[in-house]
């Protein structure tokens, strides 16, 4: 089954990098080893209101 796409619509993206002592906030996963996800920052989609 096909499924219609707007190709027209924008998504936008955000990353955040947080500095605290020289030392970057980041992520891991708990249930995934670090060689499959790696280390993230946060970052995510944003919707207009």
């Amino acid at each position: 089954m096909e499924k219609n796409v707007d190709m027209s619509s924008e998504i936008h993206k955000v990353a955040c990098y947080v500095v605290h002592d020289e030392h970057l906030l980041v992520f891991t996963h708990d249930d995934v080893p670090i060689t499959m996800t790696g280390v993230q920052v946060p970052a995510g989609s944003i919707q207009d209101r």
